[in-house]
């Protein structure tokens, strides 16, 4: 079944194969969106190859890209064979000139039968905290090995940012294969941001899914430990950790602090940015954050804890303040700091915004057509 590539300098065809999509909710399905939007909206016709989770209600109908659905598998061991016939499939009803696998495990293991099969050129954008050190491929060496052998697929790799560029490096994916594209910002945050230089919000925001490795209950814990009951926090995101985050927060006696207040997006997301004083991250392993760069664009100053991509984007007491990860006393005392001080915050967040930068997802899926376009010739 080996064909070669069409090689089209107009028409170009890409499949976006991806193990989470929405309805789920987080960063790798945001990023999958807004690049799949863009692509789209510059010619480029795209399919994205996603799973359907027993129990989600899809509605793939109002995209302006199409989705494919897989039933999503029970076991990875076996599952992974029958992705490849869908891929498979897809491959002979769409032609598709390259394949971008959005995230490194399972796609790029699959990618590497398919690839056998098919003669088409692979991207891969890992998530993140799905390869890093300690993450939940990375504790099994069986999958780690196939993930390993999936990364010889590759022909370009994309990392977020200088750390995650480390990360693929130290799973020996050649230098001259990683390119650095950082994640773009919602249109709607970029246009917002222009009249938010100098503003003073009303109070704390973080923003992520509710799960254990974005370190929310530390968060909730630094709070307890503030001194000043007029500091409030509010906590955007859904996820596995919601009941019991709610629990915490009884417990500590913080019902009138802190406020879970489920997904939110679009104009939503910009109205809670726009009423912040500070953004806080407080992850046990992040990449390269969405949330602290949309924040960094509104002009809000960040506190994040000292792990991975964080490090990159915030300089302690320049372009924000950090904090040792599970240090809740030093947290505590950063918000507080940060609350009160309303000159430390404004020279933090206009150095934070003068160093980052933030791009639009229109020019960030420029450069992904760049490499596209430079593989499949």
């Amino acid at each position: 079944m080996k064909t070669a590539r069409s090689g089209v300098q107009g028409e170009l065809k890409i499949c976006i194969y991806t193990d989470t999509f929405f309805p789920r909710q987080g960063g790798a399905q945001v990023v999958l969106h807004h690049l799949a939007t863009e692509l789209t909206r510059r010619g480029i016709k795209v399919v994205v190859l996603a799973p359907h989770f027993r129990g989600d209600e899809i509605c793939d109908d109002d995209y302006e890209y199409r989705v494919v659905r897989f039933k999503a598998p029970g076991s990875k061991k076996i599952g992974n064979r029958m992705v490849l016939l869908d891929l498979l499939r897809l491959y002979l009803s769409f032609k598709f000139d390259l394949l971008h696998c959005h995230a490194a495990y399972p796609q790029t293991f699959v990618a590497r039968s398919f690839k056998r099969l098919v003669s088409v050129p692979v991207v891969c954008r890992p998530h993140g905290n799905d390869i890093v050190p300690d993450g939940g491929i990375r504790k099994s060496r069986y999958v780690e090995k196939r993930l390993r052998l999936g990364m010889k697929s590759v022909d370009i790799f994309v990392a977020q940012g200088a750390y995650m560029k480390s990360v693929l490096m130290e799973l020996m994916a050649p230098e001259n294969k990683i390119v650095v594209i950082n994640n773009g910002v919602d249109n709607n945050i970029l246009t917002a941001s222009q009249n938010m230089a100098g503003s003073c919000g009303h109070y704390a925001l973080a923003m992520g899914r509710l799960s254990s490795v974005k370190g929310f209950d530390n968060l909730i814990r630094a709070m307890a430990k503030t001194s000043d009951p007029k500091i409030t926090l509010k906590i955007a995101g859904h996820g596995p950790d919601t009941e019991l985050l709610g629990t915490l927060i009884r417990k500590l006696g913080l019902n009138e602090r802190v406020e879970l207040l489920g997904h939110v997006d679009g104009e939503e997301k910009v109205r809670l940015l726009k009423g912040a004083r500070l953004f806080i991250n407080s992850s046990r392993k992040e990449a390269y954050s969405n949330a602290i760069v949309e924040a960094i664009a509104m002009h809000i100053p960040v506190i994040a804890s000292d792990v991975g991509g964080n490090r990159e984007i915030i300089e302690h007491s320049v372009t924000g303040l950090t904090y040792p990860v599970e240090d809740t006393d030093q947290l505590a005392e950063a918000i507080s700091v940060l609350w009160h001080d309303g000159d430390l915050r404004k020279s933090l967040a206009e150095k934070a915004y003068s160093s980052v930068r933030p791009s639009s997802w229109r020019n960030i899926a420029t450069q992904y057509e760049e490499i596209y376009r430079s593989l499949a010739c």
